[in-house]
């Protein structure tokens, strides 16, 4: 694992920390050693559109947040079950779809336009493995008992860190060479992901082993 820094806390995470949105590819020097090229272009988006389109990685800040404060909102109703086991429900299966949205379209961009980024990128896949074994050790617990709190601390632990190494890593790297389209375009895939799982819908929550999907997404 790699080592954690503090994490990024506030409300909106895009306009709390703007050092990690640019409106291009150039804005930001490489990391030492770290050799960037410039991503594949996907199709532009229609011209004259009124509805600006999302950006992946608002998207993926704001997902951020939202997990910060729901864990948050959960613990503070250690002392009512019902009210808890609602809370998780939702956040647990969240959690699922965004780490099967990031596998099925961040990572593999990433992958393909940053080089150097293997390492970094099984290391996501990694924590996303470790939350789902928190979810599935709450989800084999009974309700409200300490195995079921344990399940849910661990999952939380795993997507600090998690949330953490992406903001500080995974995420910059991206915005050195993703232009505002480029990202647009993503964004647009992501929103639609989660459109066609409501609720984490289809999804198997299983494991994915970090060197097959490297391989099979580079």
């Amino acid at each position: 694992m790699r080592a954690t820094s503090a994490r990024l806390t506030g409300g909106d995470a895009v306009a709390d920390h703007p050092h990690l949105l640019h409106e291009g590819p150039t804005l930001l020097a490489p990391s030492p050693g770290r050799v960037t090229r410039p991503p594949r272009r996907l199709r532009e988006p229609p011209r004259g559109n009124s509805v600006p389109m999302p950006d992946v990685i608002r998207l993926i800040l704001d997902d951020h947040e939202n997990f910060r404060t729901r864990f948050e909102e959960l613990f503070a109703q250690r002392g009512n079950t019902q009210a808890a086991n609602e809370i998780w429900l939702g956040l647990a299966a969240r959690l699922e779809i965004h780490a099967s949205a990031e596998e099925a379209h961040f990572y593999p961009a990433l992958l393909q336009n940053v080089e150097g980024s293997e390492d970094e990128t099984k290391d996501a896949i990694g924590d996303h493995d470790e939350i789902r074994e928190g979810i599935r050790r709450s989800e084999a617990a009974e309700v409200g008992s300490d195995e079921w709190w344990a399940g849910i601390q661990d999952a939380r632990d795993a997507n600090d860190e998690h949330l953490a190494e992406e903001e500080r890593d995974d995420i910059p790297d991206f915005l050195r060479v993703a232009s505002v389209e480029f990202r647009q375009e993503l964004g647009a895939r992501y929103e639609q992901y989660f459109a066609e799982h409501p609720g984490g819908r289809g999804l198997s929550g299983e494991d994915k082993d970090p060197d097959a999907y490297v391989e099979a997404n580079s």
